[in-house]
C-alpha cells in the first residue's frame, strides 16, 4: 500500500541520515574524479538470479536473493539523493534470451545482455552486488574488487571500501583488482566494481547479511560513494 510505501521510504531515510551522521569523512571522500563529474548514470547489478542462485550458505541463504535486498535498497537510496540509476534487474529472473535451453546458454546469454545494458546507459558507472563463499567457517568481511581497463575504478572501489569498514571495522580487506576472467570487468570499459558483500560461508556473517538493517547499512555505504 502506499502507507506502508511511506513508511518504508521514511525507514531509509532515517538510516541514512543517521549512518551518513556516523561516518562523517573519511579518507578519500570528496576527492575530484572523472568519474564523479557530470551526469552519470549507476548500474546496479544484483548478481545471478533466476535459475542461477550464486553460492550457498551454510543455513541455506541462497546468494541471489541478498544480493537483490541490497541492490533495490541501493536503488532507493540513490533515488533519494537524485542519483540516476537503473536496476539490471528488480526481481528474481534471468536475462537470457527465450530461446535459449541449456544452464550453459541462458548464462551466457544472461551475461552479455548485463554487459549490454549497461554499455547503452549514459556515462554508466557499474555496481555489481554479489556474495563471498570460502571453504572455512571463519573468513569474513566485505571486499570491493575493481576493473583493469579505467583508472577510475580503483578510485571507486577504494572509495566503498574506506565506507565499508565503518559497518565493520575489523575489516581489513583492501580494494584488489579483478581476476582476468570476470566477464562484466573484462568487458566494461566505463568505471566498474564488484561489491562482495560478505562471506555465506561464515554463519554469523550470514546472519548479519540476512538482517535488513545491515542490509540498509550495506546499501548506503555504497551508495555514498556514488554520490
Amino acid at each position: 500500500s502506499n502507507k506502508s510505501g511511506y513508511i518504508m521510504s521514511f525507514a531509509l531515510f532515517v538510516a541514512a541520515v543517521c549512518l551518513l551522521l556516523r561516518l562523517g569523512p573519511v579518507s578519500g571522500f570528496g576527492v575530484s574524479a572523472n568519474w564523479m563529474d557530470g551526469i552519470k548514470t549507476v548500474v546496479i547489478d544484483a548478481g545471478h538470479g533466476g535459475p542461477d542462485g550464486g553460492t550457498t550458505g551454510r543455513s541455506g541463504t541462497v546468494e541471489k536473493d541478498i544480493n537483490l535486498k541490497i541492490a533495490l535498497l541501493l536503488r532507493d537510496f540513490c533515488d533519494y539523493f537524485g542519483v540516476k540509476n537503473i536496476m539490471v534487474r528488480d526481481s528474481d529472473i534471468s536475462l537470457h534470451n527465450a530461446g535459449a535451453r541449456t544452464i550453459r546458454e541462458k548464462k551466457i546469454q544472461d551475461m552479455k545482455n548485463r554487459l549490454k545494458l549497461t554499455t547503452e546507459q549514459s556515462n554508466p558507472v557499474y555496481i555489481g552486488i554479489h556474495q563471498n563463499f570460502y571453504g572455512d567457517f571463519v573468513s569474513r568481511g566485505a571486499q570491493t574488487f575493481y576493473s583493469a581497463k579505467n583508472p577510475e575504478s580503483k578510485v571507486l572501489a577504494e572509495l566503498i571500501m574506506d565506507y565499508l569498514k565503518f559497518i565493520d571495522p575489523e575489516n581489513k580487506r583492501k580494494a584488489k583488482l579483478i581476476s582476468s576472467d570476470n566477464y562484466m570487468l573484462k568487458k566494461l570499459s566505463c568505471p566498474a566494481v564488484i561489491i562482495e558483500c560478505g562471506f555465506l560461508s561464515n554463519p554469523e556473517e550470514e546472519m548479519l547479511l540476512c538482517a535488513p538493517a545491515y542490509q540498509q547499512k550495506m546499501a548506503y555505504a555504497i551508495a555514498v560513494s556514488v554520490f
